[in-house]
């Protein structure tokens, strides 16, 4: 199932095997990550869970199908956690390419539940549409403007 499946809340948590093929997703969104002194936080409560995402065709494509499921509109800076390390400069780790899910899917903890963090992007022209991998996308609205000119 592309995408995984969107947990309704009053579902209970999916237990997987340690050698499973899937995991779940739990994507943190409408906040963004607050540094203080020696800590670092994201200030939101909202979670989604998508369960049975498949290892095997995890991609930053995926992830933006899930947001979009969730109804919410980019761009977004995506990011993941280190499992078993608290939220901070080195355990936060950008999610731009595909390179990085296989990054992610290689560092599943045992319980398979990973931590994706959608941080709104401010003057940034930046695409959740990069699902290969490539820098060089851009935003339709402005492909439209440059054929004006």
């Amino acid at each position: 199932m592309i995408g995984g499946m969107l947990r309704e809340h009053e579902d209970k948590a999916v237990q997987y095997s340690t050698d499973s093929e899937n995991f779940t997703c739990v994507i943190h969104y409408g906040g963004e990550f607050i540094f203080n002194d020696t800590t670092m936080e994201y200030n939101s409560s909202s979670v989604a869970y998508f369960d049975y995402v498949d290892c095997a065709h995890f991609s930053v494509f995926e992830v933006c199908r899930m947001v979009e499921r969730l109804g919410l509109m980019g761009p977004f800076g995506l990011s993941w956690r280190v499992p078993c390390v608290a939220l901070s400069n080195e355990s936060v780790i950008p999610l731009k390419t595909d390179s990085d899910c296989m990054t992610l899917v290689n560092n599943l903890p045992r319980d398979r539940y990973i931590h994706v963090y959608l941080e709104e992007m401010h003057n940034i022209v930046e695409q959740c549409n990069e699902y290969d991998g490539r820098d060089d996308a851009v935003e339709v609205e402005d492909e439209v403007e440059d054929e004006d000119k």
